[in-house]
């Protein structure tokens, strides 16, 4: 599939569609050298040789892969559409990408996050694993932000709503801002208390936040 895309591009320059499948496909076969790599005994330990082939494998269609996403960047980074799902797919998977580099683009990140979040506005999936990915980076407001859309909408409610409560337990011990126990005042209106991060309303300056993450866990077990 690769040769047949790359025997072709000339054909295809403004075409976005094109360099979507044509990195993904790149990616592809990245992620397969890759997890050969990882999860096959006999290449990580036993035959070096073929460890090698898979690692320049790894390596050479990483590179295309990121030529190819750049591309369609460049040409899609302006879109005016209001809800485009390629689009989205292919910043959620540029995404995973940079983050697998030792040393990541945090900004180029959260531009692609954006971009995934506004073209797949309407799509649950796709802000779910935005704002996972916000964790990741650490936008906790910004993760927070979709988390609240994905329980109100009941979509993964009660892992999401485990989430959201811890996010709101620790912005109100570090900011000690009512704002955030309020928010957690109303997630307990929607969603079973007993799946909800436990939240200190009695705060004090030596809130231990492992103590209460210790009990949660403890709690989530037992139910």
């Amino acid at each position: 599939q690769y040769y047949r895309l790359e025997y072709v591009p000339s054909q295809y320059e403004a075409y976005p569609p094109f360099w979507y499948f044509y990195g993904h496909t790149a990616n592809f076969i990245a992620q397969t050298a890759r997890n050969e790599m990882n999860m096959n005994p006999r290449l990580t330990h036993g035959d070096m040789s073929e460890y090698s082939k898979a690692a320049d494998v790894e390596e050479e269609y990483t590179k295309k892969a990121k030529t190819h996403f750049e591309h369609y960047y460049s040409l899609c980074k302006n879109n005016i559409l209001r809800e485009d799902s390629l689009t989205a797919s292919f910043a959620l998977e540029y995404v995973d990408l940079l983050w697998s580099e030792e040393q990541r683009d945090v900004e180029k990140v959260k531009e692609l996050l954006i971009m995934a979040e506004t073209m797949g506005v309407n799509s649950f999936d796709v802000l779910q694993l935005c704002a996972v990915s916000y964790l990741k980076i650490g936008a906790s407001e910004d993760a927070a932000r979709l988390l609240k859309i994905l329980v109100n909408e009941d979509y993964n409610a009660n892992s999401n709503a485990k989430l959201l409560s811890k996010l709101y337990v620790n912005k109100y011990i570090e900011s000690k801002d009512k704002k955030w126990s309020s928010e957690y005042e109303i997630l307990e209106k929607q969603i079973d208390p007993l799946y909800l991060f436990p939240m200190p309303y009695n705060l004090a300056d030596d809130t231990d936040k492992n103590l209460l993450e210790s009990k949660f866990w403890l709690l989530q077990k037992e139910i």
